[in-house]
């Protein structure tokens, strides 16, 4: 891919097509006639003496940079930045910077993107020389800026080898390309041209750098051999999937179409290999395939970026630009009418995208826009028509023109400031090379829109934490500085103490470190945030001052927060190393307390089952249906439980500041898996997950849900969800554990050990209602699924309790042939797992004694 970037109206799209021309130029009637960019356009296009190439031409304007990330890809990329040589040094400075900057923060690791700097409209002199004599009669300070134009144009000379040359410019380029050499390969030189010049010079010039992109394709070609089945695909998308299918289809769709033209010479029976020629065709700029959402396919680029991204971030502002989603009197909000007008234009157009909702739901999974509970400010609700759906697009508090600064109710500044508490930290890039993206703060803004007392603006936003009472307990803001270097976190509570902003602070850095950007922290000065003034707040220490050095370079800023304030922090247990590697669930050795000891002689010896109590109280901590039929896994082996979760979730650092969250998930499932015939995997592409492992926006006090047996059961074998909250983060490795092992009890059927609703009458369970001691299931604190789990204020020292472990082995250790011969219904269907009504505790014993079986087949 050809990628062009730069700011709005530095001659980017001219360009493009000046180098697909064969005299390396555009007429000056059709320069004219060129319109601004909207979103990013995708052209598939041919350089001469250069070859094929897709075109990718960004959008310059500042309202476009939160989606640019969407297309821009480094690894079989080449670059171009452009700048307009009229500009003083320090906007060209300013501007060639971002977008080193931002070309630097999207490549992989170990790559080093090709880029040229380019600069454009060396010819203009003569056009404002015209400008100035048409209008002599201006005031002088009304054509200074002209003048000081024209004058950095003229200084623009020739020299040997028929090359340009401008000092002011030079000594700018050269100090960029020494500082960010060692990220990047860079042209030796930088490009002066003239997209619509006849002259010699110029044609030279152009010459050359169409020779530099001929040598840098070459390289790419040679280094990123196009394997054939790709080639073979891209026919066939273009031949019948986009002819076929709206912009936005699913991949199963996508694959039915290229299934169905496939030509014999093209295998799709290996569903590895289709993914990879889907991520390579992304690359490349055929199509984008968001494998992690749904894996989604947009299946024309161009017409998403143009007529999807191109009107979402629109600047309602300018008159160059025709917003149709975004309204001007709606700031930064949209309808889905509006949406839906939108598409069906560029249908009118050629370009189908389909039901809106796979739009919405495409554009909402990339954070881009999230829905609006509220209905439009001021409208009047007439309860005969249906309510408007509204959608905010945090992206576009950014707009220049458009006032979206810091509400003056948020984090205002009290008259008597009294025992107020502060807290800040300041999270600050490893490498001054690199930015933090322009979407990470719409990314936050989205993340936290479900959140109390969330309100947002230009590169900040505020939520807070309220009491039962709806008093506010806590204030905190994010707020994102102008130059994306930094980010400051604060938090405040007016009752004066520090342990009420402590965790919501860790909560809010563990959001920011989740944005895909290698953060130090460090502390800010108190003083600095009291006075609420709109200078920078000052910093006190860094973090890692107070750390092991050693470790303090790997670890988390979160984590090195929880030991700042662990003054302040509920005190618990630390997680022993055994008990938490990093890989695999079998890093939990045998020597690990799974399941606590017991003493109760009556007791089944093998399955920890009170012989005492009927069925009833064990059943009383299992999931049930409508029908009150219990409702477990089971599978004709061991049945195993599929789930799919984001590789940058999975890779979450936690409380240890080394096991990530993937890991901790493995170890969780083994906990269960040490006690009974259950496994707990990551989908493999040929199975489909039975659950989806994702980050949640609010928490409301609560670190975690799941879902029963039963709710899949309804779901008719559709995924369900495992939720992981922000508060989740704020605790310690050992309560992070039990969180996880707890709600993977849910998953399994467990209910809450220690709720009355449950306890005294299982789920709908009406018969247990009356029942008393020892048909009751006993309230076991030390149950990994007591309700308080995460917040009781010591541990057990085992993970599973005995209670845990009989209920679960009462629910899952039957045999086949047992299940067979008590005729068990199946409760809950999907794949590779089965439910079984459980029969009563009595006919377990009893059909172990009639099958020749000792002891207690639950075993």
């Amino acid at each position: 891919m050809l990628m062009f970037c730069g700011n709005g109206a530095v001659g980017k799209t001219t360009l493009a097509l000046a180098l697909q021309d064969e005299r390396g130029r555009v007429d000056p009637a059709v320069a004219k006639e060129i319109g601004r960019t909207p979103g990013f356009n995708v052209i598939a296009a041919t350089i001469p003496k250069a070859g094929d190439c897709t075109i990718v031409d960004f959008a310059g304007q500042t309202e476009f940079w939160v989606p640019n990330g969407l297309f821009l890809k480094t690894r079989s990329g080449v670059f171009v930045v452009v700048c307009n040589l009229g500009d003083p040094p320090e906007t060209l400075w300013k501007q060639l910077r971002y977008w080193l900057r931002f070309i630097v923060s999207r490549a992989d690791e170990g790559d080093r993107p090709r880029v040229a700097i380019v600069g454009t409209h060396r010819g203009a002199g003569a056009a404002i020389r015209d400008f100035l004599k048409e209008n002599s009669f201006l005031p002088d300070a009304d054509k200074a800026p002209y003048v000081d134009r024209l004058k950095r144009l003229e200084a623009i000379r020739a020299v040997a080898d028929d090359r340009w040359e401008s000092a002011e410019v030079e000594r700018v380029v050269s100090t960029l390309r020494n500082e960010f050499k060692v990220a990047l390969d860079m042209a030796t030189r930088i490009f002066y041209v003239e997209s619509v010049s006849p002259s010699d010079m110029d044609t030279a010039e152009m010459n050359r750098l169409i020779e530099w992109l001929s040598t840098e394709f070459t390289r790419i070609r040679t280094t990123h051999q196009v394997p054939k089945v790709c080639i073979d695909v891209a026919r066939l998308l273009d031949r019948h999937v986009k002819k076929q299918l709206p912009a936005v289809a699913s991949y199963t769709a996508v694959m039915a179409v290229l299934e169905m033209h496939s030509e014999e010479n093209v295998d799709f029976t290996d569903e590895d290999r289709n993914l990879a020629v889907f991520h390579y065709l992304t690359q490349s700029g055929h199509i984008m395939f968001f494998e992690d959402i749904n894996r989604t396919v947009v299946t024309n680029p161009q017409a998403f970026g143009l007529h999807v991204i191109g009107q979402l971030f629109s600047p309602g502002h300018d008159p160059q630009f025709e917003s149709l989603v975004v309204r001007p009197e709606d700031g930064f909000k949209f309808t889905r009418s509006s949406l839906e007008k939108c598409l069906e234009r560029a249908h009118k157009a050629g370009h189908i995208f389909g039901p809106s909702t796979n739009v919405l739901q495409l554009l909402i999974a990339l954070g881009l826009v999230f829905p609006m509970s509220e209905e439009k400010e001021g409208a009047e609700a007439d309860a005969s028509q249906p309510r408007e759906e509204w959608f905010a697009v945090p992206g576009r508090l950014s707009h220049d023109g458009v006032d979206f600064s810091q509400p003056k109710d948020c984090w205002e500044q009290p008259e008597v400031l009294g025992s107020w508490a502060y807290l800040g930290v300041r999270l600050t890039l490893t490498s001054k090379l690199t930015l933090i993206p322009p979407s990470a703060m719409p990314r936050l803004q989205h993340r936290l829109s479900g959140r109390q007392g969330f309100r947002m603006w230009r590169h900040g936003l505020r939520v807070c934490d309220y009491d039962e009472a709806g008093k506010a307990q806590a204030e905190a803001v994010i707020v994102l500085n102008e130059e994306l270097e930094f980010v400051d976190v604060c938090v405040r509570s007016k009752t004066g103490h520090v342990s009420l902003c402590a965790p919501l602070l860790i909560e809010l850095v563990r959001h920011c470190e989740q944005l895909g950007v290698t953060f130090e922290g460090s502390i800010l000065d108190e003083e600095s945030i009291r006075k609420h003034g709109k200078s920078p707040h000052k910093v006190a220490i860094k973090l890692n001052a107070e750390a092991d050095r050693e470790s303090a370079a790997t670890t988390l800023p979160s984590s090195l927060l929880q030991q700042h304030f662990r003054h302040v922090l509920q005190k618990a247990p630390t997680i022993p190393e055994e008990a938490l590697g990093s890989s695999a669930a079998s890093a939990i050795p045998a020597t690990t307390e799974i399941v606590g000891a017991h003493n109760d002689p009556l007791d089944c010896s093998q399955c920890g089952t009170d012989v005492r109590r009927t069925d009833a109280a064990y059943a009383a901590a299992a999931d049930r249906d409508a029908n009150n039929d219990l409702c477990v896994w089971r599978a004709s082996g061991r049945p195993t439980l599929y789930y799919s979760i984001h590789p940058s979730l999975a890779d979450t650092k936690l409380a240890d500041g080394t096991t990530t969250l993937g890991a901790m998930l493995q170890q969780a499932g083994a906990v269960w898996g040490k006690v009974i015939e259950i496994v707990f995997e990551v989908a493999p592409p040929s199975e489909q997950p039975h659950f989806n492992v994702f980050d949640g926006a609010e928490s409301g006090g609560v670190y975690a849900k799941a879902f029963f047996p039963g709710d899949y059961k309804a779901a008719k074998g559709q995924p369900r969800d495992l939720i992981i909250f922000p508060l989740f983060y704020t605790l310690d490795a050992v309560r992070q554990l039990h969180v996880l092992v707890h709600e993977l009890g849910h998953i399994l059927g467990l209910v809450h050990n220690g709720q009355a609703k449950f306890t005294a009458a299982g789920k709908g369970n009406p018969a247990l209602l009356a029942s008393t001691s020892p048909n009751v299931r006993r309230v076991d604190t030390a149950s990994v699924m007591y309700a308080q789990v995460a917040t009781r204020e010591t541990l057990p020292e085992s993970i599973l309790s005995q209670e845990d472990a009989a209920a679960a082995k009462f629910m899952y250790s039957f045999r086949t042939s047992f299940a067979k011969s008590a005729r068990a219904e199946v409760v809950v269907e999907g794949p590779g797992a089965r439910g079984f009504i459980i029969p009563d505790h009595k006919e377990c014993h009893a059909a172990a004694a009639a099958s020749g079986d000792d002891g207690c087949i639950c075993s």
